[in-house]
């Protein structure tokens, strides 16, 4: 719900029917969540209308949240293969997954070489596999992860920015640490 209401400006405003349907859960979830924002100082009703508060705030804790629980449980697969080729599949085959992690924050900051690519998908199977090109491996540098948001990203065929900025920053090393920080100053902030 967080990452929802974070990845789409304006969107706490929103009735908790289309905010549980963008994040993927029920609508009495959304009701839970929006209880508990004012209380944390992240949400307050101004002239009539729900606004988020303090929201660079609320995006580390998101984010720290993401990488720590959310991320870990995502994981469909790894897998070997060329990670320009699959980014390069990603815009042939949008429609079947999206773009995340170092690929993605490298075709947004041109600030990186990307050595891991990241898919999310709804579902893993032996078209996706074909598709990308992709050979099972517990070693290999591209994940797939599973979709759990119902709304367009900000650019064609990519995850929502915020959720790169997230992967990054969960794969660690300086430099996508640095492209993370380039991410959110151009595009999230």
């Amino acid at each position: 719900v967080i990452f929802a209401l974070l990845a789409q400006r304006g969107f706490e405003a929103r009735p908790y029917r289309e905010i549980g349907a963008a994040a993927g859960v029920a609508t009495g979830a959304v009701g839970v969540v929006m209880a508990e924002l004012p209380q944390h100082g992240f949400l307050a009703e101004i002239k009539n209308e729900r606004r988020l508060l303090n929201r660079g705030e609320l995006i580390d804790r998101w984010a720290e949240g993401y990488v720590r629980t959310l991320r870990p449980k995502l994981l469909l697969g790894r897998f070997a293969a060329d990670v320009d080729d699959v980014f390069r599949r990603v815009f042939a085959h949008g429609e079947t997954c999206l773009g995340g992690g170092e690929t993605a924050g490298a075709h947004l900051t041109h600030h990186l070489r990307p050595v891991t690519a990241t898919l999310y998908a709804d579902v893993m199977d032996a078209a996706l596999v074909a598709r990308f090109r992709l050979r099972q491996d517990p070693q290999g540098k591209v994940d797939v992860r599973r979709r759990f948001w119902r709304f367009k990203g900000d650019q064609p065929c990519l995850a929502p920015t915020l959720l790169i900025y997230g992967d990054l920053l969960a794969i660690g090393d300086d430099r996508c640490i640095e492209t993370a920080r380039i991410l959110r100053e151009r595009y999230i902030d």
